[in-house]
């Protein structure tokens, strides 16, 4: 189960660009006898993460809860299924109440896509 700080994200979750980019960076230098050497290091760039949540119905209460993670700015620990931890920053939430339902019902239900920032 997924998790972001306390919050239950769900099961039925994942990383949608999981294996996109690459966190490390190489540079290649040459000697003046033309030996290359291949230097690996971690990018100081901060690693996007898409979390597609949409195989679960959130709660509007669950819902408010993030909109507060995002809004205080502060960092929150993104909890993989698989048990791997992240820092995050939560950027912003992508989803759509359940048909028929207004989008501020105490009684509604999102499907959501949440966007990170690992730091």
């Amino acid at each position: 189960m997924a998790t972001l700080n306390s919050i239950n994200l769900g099961i039925n979750t994942r990383w949608l660009n999981e294996f996109e980019g690459s966190a490390i960076a190489n540079e290649s230098k040459f000697t003046e006898d033309g030996r290359q050497f291949i230097f690996q290091k971690k990018k100081q760039k901060f690693r996007a993460i898409s979390y597609d949540c949409t195989g679960e119905w959130m709660p509007y209460a669950t819902v408010k809860q993030l909109a507060e993670i995002r809004d205080s700015g502060q960092s929150a620990v993104l909890t993989h299924n698989d048990g791997r931890v992240f820092n995050v920053l939560l950027d912003s939430i992508e989803g759509l109440p359940r048909k028929g339902f207004s989008k501020h019902s105490e009684t509604s239900h999102f499907q959501l896509t949440l966007h990170f920032t690992e730091i």
